[in-house]
């Protein structure tokens, strides 16, 4: 039972590398994203969608550093479950972006990473596997996760598949397809979760999950606002980005608040 139960110090180490990567690729992108694309060598010219990469990000980093701070396992899988398919995404971001001929050195710097982060996600999910227990929160949790599960996915899907596709949708340049791809990996991330937590409906697996988003919609909806107000960005993606994430805020700390009950 320990071993499902506990992470070994080893474990706990190790999950040191997604969580500096995660507040790394969290708070750079989202406080500073042209700075960021200036020194990694990208154009900048659509700084929201590396705010909104960032938002997303600085997600895993805060939920990975209560879990590791916790020391147990359970309440991580779900999140490591996220951070498992947000890395695959990053790959395959890396890999076209490399086969295409642009890779600049950043992205064989987030491939490495991308490698290893994998590694110790699948570890520790085949080392803590758990079997399905019975629901112990409300079916409103269930139906609110299941509502904000569907634009993490359209979200994640499209700038992972179409960059350019959804950059013209939206009215945005696409010069940085590599940027757009990472944003859509990190969102995917969160539908796979939402996945996971819908069909749990424990709340010992969905209580960092839930925080995880509070901080992604959060911080997006800052982000959003910001250049709304601000610079005067009003186009088709913030006008759908601001409500959104301001709903899955207020949706993810209403749960928090009454405790999934």
């Amino acid at each position: 039972m320990r071993s499902v139960e506990r992470l070994s110090a080893a474990e706990r180490v190790a999950l040191l590398v997604p969580l500096a990567g995660g507040l790394a690729f969290g708070l750079g992108p989202l406080l500073l994203p042209q700075t960021l694309a200036g020194l990694s060598g990208y154009s900048g010219d659509d700084p929201l969608i590396a705010r909104l990469a960032g938002a997303a990000t600085l997600g895993y980093a805060v939920a990975l550093a209560l879990g590791i701070n916790e020391g147990r396992a359970r309440p991580l899988r779900f999140v490591l479950l996220a951070t498992l398919v947000f890395n695959v995404g990053s790959l395959f971001a890396c890999s076209v972006e490399i086969v295409s001929g642009g890779a600049r050195p950043i992205v064989y710097l987030i491939l490495v990473a991308d490698v290893v982060i994998i590694a110790i996600a699948a570890a520790l999910l085949r080392g803590h596997a758990e079997p399905p227990a019975a629901r112990d929160v409300g079916n409103w949790v269930v139906t609110l996760l299941a509502i904000l599960t569907v634009p993490a996915t359209i979200f994640g899907l499209f700038p992972l598949l179409a960059p350019q596709s959804f950059a013209t949708l939206f009215g945005y340049h696409g010069t940085d397809a590599f940027v757009f791809r990472q944003a859509g990996a990190a969102t995917l991330g969160y539908a796979a979760m939402g996945v996971a937590e819908i069909r749990s409906g424990r709340w010992h697996g969905i209580r960092l999950p839930v925080v995880m988003a509070l901080v992604f919609n959060s911080a997006a909806f800052l982000a959003t606002a910001y250049h709304m107000a601000a610079l005067g960005e009003v186009n088709l993606l913030t006008i759908a980005v601001a409500p959104a994430s301001l709903f899955a805020t207020i949706a993810t700390a209403l749960i928090l608040t009454l405790r999934g009950h």
